[in-house]
């Protein structure tokens, strides 16, 4: 059965802009470029009769566009060690709202509650159990920060996760269309404002 999530892929400048940031930590398994996304919700295993509700239903969404705004650095802990680094991402409302319409849509499809928090973020690596907490603090305290733009997408994209021995790798299986609105001017995104530093988090996520 298709493990899947529903998540925000991100143009291929960002994307070479975010693999600039994969230096300094021989221990990390960093993320392949073309895996780097925004997760909404996390589905999980199911049957094919299930995804095929579950595009049934996303196929439904009328939200609009939205801005992704990178903020600084951050990592989840497991167990009290380092275990996912990662480029934070604001919550706007408007990126809230749009998580909260997939997870109504992915539970009407019987999918159970997703008991976690939302936590907007861009995974960059994987940590190994005998990696150094004050190897990984270093980074963070050193590393010059993203120094991405914000930038809009304007789809929501359902993905499998395939397990391979060097680790899972992500395969676009559907795409939904939002909204597009344009800004004051009519040409582009107005640059949001609000941003700050990245933060830790100790809340664990899975792609």
């Amino acid at each position: 059965m298709p493990r899947l999530f529903a998540a925000l892929d991100l143009p291929e400048a960002v994307k070479d802009a975010l693999g600039d940031l994969q230096l300094g930590l021989p221990e990390a398994h960093w993320h392949d470029i073309d895996d780097f996304h925004v997760t909404l919700r996390f589905i999980g295993e199911v049957a094919p009769a299930t995804e095929a509700e579950l595009i049934d239903a996303l196929d439904l969404l009328e939200e609009p566009a939205v801005a992704v705004i990178p903020r600084g650095y951050g990592h989840f802990e497991r167990r009290g060690k380092p275990a996912v680094l990662f480029v934070a991402v604001e919550p706007t409302p408007e990126l809230d709202a749009l998580q909260r319409r997939v997870e109504t849509l992915v539970r009407a499809c019987g999918v159970a509650p997703d008991p976690r928090r939302f936590t907007p973020h861009i995974t960059l690596a994987r940590f190994p159990k005998s990696i150094e907490a004050d190897r990984v603090g270093h980074w963070l305290e050193t590393a010059p920060p993203p120094g991405i733009a914000p930038f809009a997408v304007d789809a929501v994209t359902l993905y499998e996760s395939r397990r391979r021995p060097d680790g899972a790798r992500y395969q676009p299986r559907h795409r939904f269309a939002l909204e597009t609105l344009p800004d004051e001017d009519s040409t582009g995104w107005a640059t949001p404002t609000g941003m700050e530093d990245g933060e830790s988090d100790a809340v664990g996520e899975p792609c």
